[in-house]
Order: structure tokens, then C-alpha cells, then sequence
């Protein structure tokens, strides 16, 4: 069975708090833009990051299913890392946050590969600050396609 979860895009952000909760058809793209502009209203700058990766087309879902390597992962840890909670449907048909679902299996959702233990409806990230310096290196290839 195929379950289409892209229509379960919205994204909240709480600056105070530095988390989000991203349902699970959200695309990077639409966190990464939800969590400046939520930040930029709060504070007047763009001062928290989500941890993941660069293709701003894949699913948060998906994406921390996979364990959520990114740019930033070194510093930050994977995106699945920083997952302070999630809402999980069971076989059952009930909604289980982390408290409800046991820590064996929130430990388990959070880069098996997804599946397994239900259908994840929505993840909460915890944000990471972004440095008051930033540096960014560019590299250009020649020699045409490899």
C-alpha cells in the first residue's frame, strides 16, 4: 500500500523555543523558508537553522527516515538526531507522540527506513543557532560533464 503524503505539508515554528513541527509531506524547501521567515519575524534576523540536507525538493519525512544527512551534519549531527518528538499512527488508528510510542520505538523511527512501526504524520526538530559569521567556499569544475 502507497500512502500520498504531500498534501500534509504546514510547518510551524516556535523561535522561543528553537523546535518546529513539520508534517511529514513537507518538502526541506518549505521548512528551511518557514523556519527564516519565522525567525526573521521573531527576531529580526534569520538567527535559527534546521539541520538537513541541500535538496530543497525531498520530504522532511523521508528525509529523517533516511537519517538526515546534510551540510551541516558534522557540526549539528543528522537531521534524525535533533527530532525531539513526532506523532506516529499506529495499526490501530491512534495518534502516539514520544511519551505514547516508548522511547524504544521513537529511537527506532528515527532512521530505519520508515514503515515499520506506522505512518509518521508529523516530526518536531529541534533548530539549531545560526553563527553570527558564516563562511561558504565555492569550487568551480571545468572540462565539461563527469
Amino acid at each position: 500500500m502507497v500512502i500520498d503524503l504531500r498534501n500534509l505539508n504546514r510547518v510551524r515554528v516556535d523561535a522561543v523555543t528553537a523546535t518546529a513541527w513539520a508534517e511529514f509531506g513537507a518538502t526541506l524547501g518549505e521548512v528551511y523558508y518557514a523556519v527564516a521567515r519565522s525567525t526573521l519575524l521573531a527576531n529580526g534576523s534569520s538567527s535559527l537553522a534546521f539541520t538537513a540536507g541541500s535538496c530543497s525538493t525531498v520530504s522532511v519525512g523521508g528525509h529523517i527516515f533516511g537519517g538526515g544527512f546534510g551540510l551541516l551534519s558534522r557540526k549539528f549531527m543528522l537531521a534524525a538526531d535533533n527530532v525531539l518528538d513526532a506523532l506516529l499512527i499506529d495499526n490501530e488508528g491512534r495518534v502516539l507522540d514520544r511519551s505514547a510510542m516508548g522511547e524504544d520505538v521513537f529511537w527506532a523511527i528515527r532512521g530505519d527506513g520508515g514503515g515499520s512501526w506506522g505512518v509518521i504524520y508529523a516530526w518536531k526538530p529541534r533548530l539549531i543557532p545560526v553563527p553570527d559569521t558564516v563562511t561558504d567556499a565555492e569550487k568551480e569544475r571545468f572540462g565539461g560533464r563527469h
